[in-house]
């Protein structure tokens, strides 16, 4: 995947008190005009360029990754 970054760190509490954690990344460059307002707002906010691909993943607690971080320059590898 070519410009893999991360778009967000989800936190959710469960009604059950539980928590669910996840890291958001998203890949292949898009031009802003093929975007829908509402992902361009959503990757405006985690400063990087519209994607064509987004996934979640599910992570442990300790696990979150810093918004914006290219995946590839760390040497962070997304399994699928």
């Amino acid at each position: 995947m070519e410009n893999c970054q991360v778009t967000a760190n989800i936190k959710t509490v469960r009604a059950d008190q539980t928590e669910y954690h996840a890291v958001q990344v998203a890949a292949s460059d898009r031009s802003h005009r093929s975007t829908t307002a509402q992902m361009r707002g959503h990757f405006e906010k985690a400063n990087v360029h519209p994607k064509r691909i987004v996934k979640e993943f599910p992570i442990t607690p300790d696990a979150h990754v810093p918004i914006g971080v290219d995946m590839h320059v760390h040497g962070i590898q997304v399994l699928d």
